[in-house]
């Protein structure tokens, strides 16, 4: 890599944005807050909109740890080895039949039972 490249690749800012600040986009794009505040009389201090938009932003970002408890108790039920982890759902797929092992005897286990 010459020079420049690495220069250039120094003075780069890199962060993880995740998620969030996109959604946060379409809801300010679309007016989700005016538009529930338009719609839902109310008499709180915290408006509709705000309550809702809240509501979108935890179920969102709570997808993960939700995701990641209900696979640590099926790992749990089904006995499965935990030795390698994957959490792209979008680019793992598996079917069909599945051997493993537990006390030392091989068994075979359908994904679809």
């Amino acid at each position: 890599m010459n020079w420049e490249k690495k220069d250039f690749i120094k003075s780069m800012e890199i962060w993880r944005t995740d998620h969030l600040p996109i959604i946060r986009a379409y809801c300010d794009k679309i007016e989700l807050v005016q538009t529930i505040n338009n719609i839902v009389p109310t008499e709180m201090k915290i408006k509709p909109g705000i309550i809702v938009k809240g509501l979108i932003f935890d179920t969102l970002a709570g997808t993960m740890k939700v995701f990641s408890e209900i696979t640590l108790k099926a790992c749990k039920v089904y006995e499965i080895e935990k030795k390698h982890l994957h959490y792209d759902t979008t680019s793992v797929s598996v079917w069909g039949d599945y051997a493993y092992l537990k006390n030392g005897r091989r068994y075979s286990h359908n994904l679809w039972s």
